[in-house]
């Protein structure tokens, strides 16, 4: 088919248009400063503030670009600066490419890859997504637009940088939404983006798209469907407005003013707007159903419409069509326009413009279900298909009735969700990663017609029967959460969609373990219906909370900490991101699903709330002030309910259960002379001990490689990020030969890694060092059994399997918390007894004495050589004066010397060692307790400073630091501790008020240390804490804002 074009480039049709219909309408858009209403672009002025535009991007890029036709990424919200941006881009010899702010920054980083991007323009409300790539690709920030500020300039001359004839060059990429694990970059052409209007060129008498339409596009410009809209009426001569509002997605209100306040005659959206409509349109009194009506059709694209949504449309009187493609292929299906049978919209039919290249082809005897593929031959398919005989769009048909041309859509050939927002998700990949959890037998994610994902899981029963069900629901909560990572958020599932069948339930499958996800669908349906049933209708069952004293328990202060807090809590961000509370949620990255968790969550405080209360009052401040109205009582705290001792032990026996009856052969423990290579395998290397672990094997001549594993993706660019942020060298991370960065699971058999690469480490690992574990004193034995326990064993059984002659050597960082209480007085360098109640009284204290017992049993079942490294409070950097002060003492220091103006009179005995210090002791002892054989009584040390200072004389090194703050009686200080939630140690508060029992420390015992100094000259070598050092730590802590000391 040849089709002839009606312009050479994209340049060339707008300069055409800017001369043609220079005074005609294009493009409205919300006013900046003023979203309520619209402003408006002719042609001439849209080619002219492209045409400056275009000059202003061509100086950026061009002063660093080699490339002949560089990738552009866009990461910005939907608006018309993203809009005005892309076709400027299209005047200079680029590539641009609009990246789904839905994305994670995994994705992110996978698309920037795949694609050979060499720049990502970003906006401001994206920079800390945007920066975390900047090693990879060149970054610019983009500033707001001041649209009439451009049209002030003298109009420009700008001559396109593209050829005359560009029509079969690459302009622009869009991405799949992810029939893989991550999204696929699809490359498209000029031909391609003129065929979208070619499609319909005969259908409606060529009337489909004309010059005096004006489409509504409640379509994102990052999706296809919205920008292919957007250009067709840019092609035709037509305009498009942008929805009313300051952030895209529209609320109901704004879309219904958007089509009040223009002369809108068409509009595109996805089903999900059309379903919030209906339920505006069915409750208004003013029948604006006719408004609707009037306009010449409404197309429905992304998702099928439900039959529901399209019948009560079409009875009042809407004209509804359906438009069906991909991005591969661009339109090809449409439905329901030239009839007047209302249920027209249930099928579909090929688009005339495209139907001498689609076929569909049978896939059973019977001839009832069909796939529908697209020749290679079309000249709108997307380039990279054209050198297959055809391309399957990968969803299937049923022809109804037979013979009429008409198709209905049966569902995804290979099982993608379509959700009712025109979002799809790929259920695989997040399946496989729930199912890494062993205590899961199959997992199936379900949301087609949803708007949300949930998932059914069967129980692996051997593993479940050795669980209690609370424990059961912990790791099938974390394994959702490790599943939730790397998925995109309209994928996420939240723990309210999470199904646990009864142990005598189970999922069908195919003889190969495939889900067959029909028959889930309907063994299952009441289960499915009843889950998005409670979900969706939570808030209904709040309706009925009390209202006394709703006025002494809420004040807008209050409401306003609280939302704070929750947004920060739902959105797993930092607290202090929301400290503007003028700004739109919408900016920082709450989606439909996180809104419906936070509504939820409101409800459970205030009682039932509206539907839309978020989207009609999208920031802290204007949500204040709605709820200020409807406040309800508060509930009560929460009391800390800290688990027994007893709970340790079994873990510990569970562990060395497994053990013998996964015994290896036991490897004997000799002298391994490693004068050769040594080999390191380290975790936690983001970590403040672990990065300077990492920094001081470097050092060692002997050490020629180290591997470093870190939990999720993205492992290097978020090693490199920990260690600049703690002033570190980072420059060692570029030698890849030395140094190799895994991501891993440590839930997994083989440390999340391909069996080719865990073979390897078994090949060439000599000493694994064990660093990274949870510091949450607030967590439970239980927690940290799941969080850090599995992890350990999985890292003992890999010591235990090397495939080299010589044992590999294992070598685990504890802490004096393992053995911190006050039942020995002093403790050995030795391996500790089974004495319940030896660990400090909390979770991290018994999960460490646990490991220690897990470790010595590794060396009595397998065979492996452990040496174990207590470690006492460790301190900041000796040298850069960094200290994280999300650790206890630290927080401590800078909370009390700042806000608190005090600290308390009572303290443990001051012997912190620098982490620089502890880490070279560390490395010291490991390499050269690798190279002897020892009894497990010799693999014991205690690193700790040797030089101890009381805590009275840091008192006086802090206030003679210039610190001003009162010495106050430890009873009082632990009381405005607990009497101020907003404080930032307030969430160590019940780890404070065990320390701090009755207004007395509980001391910790003493430590021996005389072996660990001979073993180390580095130890005794260790430098005092004295004042130059205190002084260090605080000039950091003020530096970062930590501390806010008064003035003398």
């Amino acid at each position: 088919m040849s089709v002839k074009f009606r312009f050479s480039s994209i340049a060339d049709m707008l300069q055409k248009h800017a001369q043609n219909r220079s005074d005609e309408k294009c493009l409205y858009y919300p006013r900046k400063n003023q979203s309520d209403s619209y402003a408006s672009l002719t042609f001439k002025q849209f080619n002219a503030v492209t045409n400056h535009l275009a000059k202003r991007f061509s100086n950026i890029i061009h002063q660093k670009e080699t490339n002949k036709n560089p990738v552009v990424c866009l990461l910005a919200n939907s608006d018309v600066d993203y809009l005005l941006t892309i076709y400027a881009l299209f005047k200079l010899n680029v590539v641009v490419f609009p990246l789904s702010i839905r994305n994670s920054d995994a994705a992110i980083k996978h698309l920037l890859e795949k694609s050979n991007a060499s720049y990502l323009f970003y906006s401001k409300a994206f920079s800390s997504v945007a920066t975390t790539f900047d090693s990879i690709i060149n970054l610019h920030q983009m500033d707001e637009l001041n649209i009439s500020e451009l049209l002030d300039y003298k109009e420009s001359s700008f001559k396109s940088e593209i050829d005359t004839n560009e029509i079969d060059r690459i302009c622009i990429i869009f991405h799949s939404s992810g029939t893989t694990s991550f999204p696929k970059p699809i490359r498209l052409t000029t031909r391609y983006l003129f065929g979208w209007f070619e499609s319909f060129a005969s259908e409606m008498d060529d009337r489909f798209w004309s010059d005096d339409d004006l489409v509504l596009l409640l379509l994102p410009l990052f999706h296809v469907a919205g920008f292919g809209t957007a250009f067709i009426m840019f092609y035709v001569g037509g305009g498009c407005a942008l929805p009313l509002g300051d952030i895209f997605p529209p609320t109901p209100k704004q879309i219904i003013k958007s089509i009040e306040y223009t002369k809108v005659t068409k509009m595109c959206t996805v089903p999900l707007f059309l379903q919030q409509l209906l339920r505006l349109l069915t409750e208004d009194e003013n029948n604006r159903f006719k408004m609707l009506a009037r306009l010449r059709f409404v197309l429905s694209v992304g998702a099928a419409c439900s039959p529901d949504i399209c019948k009560q449309l079409t009875e009042h009187g809407v004209k509804l069509i359906i438009g069906f493609g991909s991005t591969e292929t661009g339109f090809i299906l449409v439905s329901g326009y030239e009839t007047n049978n209302k249920d027209q919209w249930q099928s579909l039919r090929k688009l005339k413009g495209r139907e001498s290249n689609l076929n569909f082809l049978p896939l059973d005897s019977d001839n009832q279900i069909y796939e529908l593929v697209v020749n290679s031959q079309d000249p709108f398919l997307a380039p990279e298909f054209k050198s297959k005989k055809f391309y399957s769009i990968g969803d299937l048909f049923k022809e109804e009735p037979v013979g009429s041309g008409n198709y209905i859509v049966q569902g995804r050939a290979d099982d993608v969700l379509v959700h009712i927002s025109g979002e799809k998700t790929n259920p695989l990949p997040i399946e496989l990663a729930i199912q890494q959890c062993s205590i899961v037998e199959h997992a199936v994610v379900l949301g087609h017609q949803r708007l949300h994902c949930s998932v059914l899981i069967e129980l692996n029963s051997k593993e479940a029967s050795k669980h209690e069900h609370s424990q059961i629901e912990k790791q099938i909560l974390a394994a959702v959460e490790n599943a939730n990572t790397n998925a995109p958020s309209h994928s996420h599932i939240t723990p309210a969609l999470i199904k646990i069948l009864p142990l005598d339930k189970h999922l069908p499958v195919t003889n190969k373990g495939n889900i067959l996800r029909k028959q889930v669908y309907n063994e299952y349906h009441s289960e499915i219906e009843q889950i998005y049933e409670q979900f969706l209708n939570q808030s209904k069952s709040n309706s009925n909370i009390p209202h006394d004293n709703q006025h002494e328990l809420w004040t807008k202060k209050k409401i306003c900490d609280y939302l704070q807090e929750t947004v920060a809590e739902v959105l797993h961000k930092p607290i202090d991101n929301f400290n503007d509370h003028s700004q739109s949620l919408y900016h920082l990255s709450l989606d439909s699903l996180t809104t419906l968790q936070l509504r939820n969550k409101l409800c459970q405080k205030f009682g039932f709330l509206d539907q839309n209360i978020i989207f009609e009052y999208p920031s802290i401040a204007a949500l204040t002030d709605q709820l200020f109205a409807i406040v309800n009582n508060q509930q009560p705290r929460q009391s800390d309910d800290p688990q027994h001792y007893q709970q340790t032990e079994e873990i510990i026996d569970k562990y060395i259960n497994l053990m013998a009856t996964h015994t290896n052969k036991k490897r004997q423990i000799t002298n391994s002379d490693h004068l050769g290579k040594r080999i390191f395998l380290i975790t936690g290397a983001n970590g403040s001990l672990g990065s300077q672990t990492l920094l001081q094997l470097l050092n060692k001549p002997q050490v020629t490689k180290i591997y470093c594993l870190l939990r999720g993706p993205d492992a290097h660019n978020r090693l490199r990020t920990d260690m600049e942020s703690r002033k570190q060298d980072t420059a060692v991370l570029d030698d890849k030969t030395r140094i190799i960065i895994l991501s891993t699971n440590f839930d997994d058999d083989q440390l999340g890694q391909t069996t080719k690469i865990y073979q390897q480490l078994q090949r060439e690992v000599t000493d694994i060092i064990h660093s990274a574990w949870k510091m949450d004193f607030n967590l439970t034995i239980n927690d940290f059994d799941r969080e850090c326990l599995k992890g350990l064993y999985q890292l003992l059984k890999l010591a235990a399997t090397s495939l080299s002659q010589v044992p590999m050597h294992f070598h685990f960082i504890s802490s004096v918390s393992a053995v911190g209480s006050v039942v020995i007085d002093k403790v050995k360098e030795e391996p500790l007894s089974r004495q319940k109640g030896i660990a400090l009284p909390n979770g991290y204290g018994q999960s460490k004495y646990a490991a220690e017992h897990i470790c010595g049993a590794a060396m009595n079942h397998w065979g492996v050589p452990v040496d174990i490294y207590r470690f006492g409070q460790i301190s900041g950097d000796s040298e850069s004066g960094v200290w994280n002060t999300r650790e206890m003492i630290s927080l401590m220091i800078c909370v009390g010397c700042g806000e608190m103006g005090m600290l308390p009179e009572d303290g443990e005995q001051i012997n912190w060692i620098p982490v620089n210090y502890g880490a070279a002791c560390l490395v010291d002892i490991a390499i050269n307790s690798s190279t002897r054989s020892a009894p497990s009584s010799e693999r014991v040390h205690h690193i700790q400073n040797p030089h101890v200072i009381t805590w009275s004389q840091l008192i006086n090194y802090l206030k003679s630091s210039g610190l001003q703050f009162k010495v106050v009686p430890t009873e009082e200080w632990i009381h405005q501790l607990l009497g101020n939630p907003k404080n930032p140690a307030y969430a160590l508060a019940a780890f404070f008020e065990k320390t701090f029992a009755d207004g007395k420390i509980c001391h910790i015992g003493q430590f021996s240390l005389e072996k660990t100094i001979r073993r180390s000259a580095i130890l005794q070598n260790c430098p005092p804490i004295d004042q130059q050092l205190i002084q260090r730590y605080i000039k950091y802590w003020i530096e970062v804002g930590s501390l806010k000391a008064t003035d003398s």
